[in-house]
This record gives structure tokens, sequence and C-alpha cells, in this order.
């Protein structure tokens, strides 16, 4: 399974428009099913983010969570794309199947 960094590297949303993109990917995301390995895949990333940001934290000062806290979020959003990849099939089938697209 290849690992995507942005909506556009998803084969299925490239001749798409940024908007109509984003719309799709973020429908996608919220209706995640909540599993055990979806579960332990956002666990297994949180845990050493919040670990490394409060090192960050403690050794360089407060400041360090305006520069570690957007990181983190692209890095969330990166497994949360991934995770929500096959989903992303889906509603392009389903819209491709309606003549949405």
């Amino acid at each position: 399974m290849p690992l995507y960094l942005t909506s556009k590297q998803i084969p299925e949303l490239k001749n798409l428009a940024w908007e109509q993109r984003q719309e799709i990917v973020e429908a996608s995301i919220y209706s995640l099913p909540i599993t055990c390995k979806n579960l332990l895949v956002v666990g297994g990333v949180m845990m050493p983010l919040v670990t490394l940001g409060a090192i960050l934290c403690v050794l360089l000062g407060q400041w360090a969570k305006y520069v570690w806290l957007p990181l983190a979020a692209l890095v969330l959003n990166e497994v949360f794309l991934n995770l929500a990849a096959p989903r992303i099939r889906e509603f392009v089938e389903q819209m491709a199947d309606s003549g949405g697209a």
C-alpha cells in the first residue's frame, strides 16, 4: 500500500479540483470507522508525538510548542489521509456511479 503525503497523490483524486478533493478527503476522514487497527495507528503516532513535544518543551522552553505543534499536525494529517484512502476510493466510486464526477 503506497504512503500518500498529499491528497493530490491519490490516483482517484488527481484530476479533481482542489475544493472537490478537500470535500472528499474531509468526508472520508470524518466517516472513518472506529476500529482497533485505526485506534492503534492513531495512538501509536500520537503517543510519540506528545512525548517528543513534552521533552522539547522541557529542554528548550515553552516556545518550542509553537514550532512543534504545526509539525505534529502535519504528521497527523498524513496519518489520517492514509487511513482514509480506502474510504476516499469508495466516495469517488459512489460519485462516479451517481454521475456526480
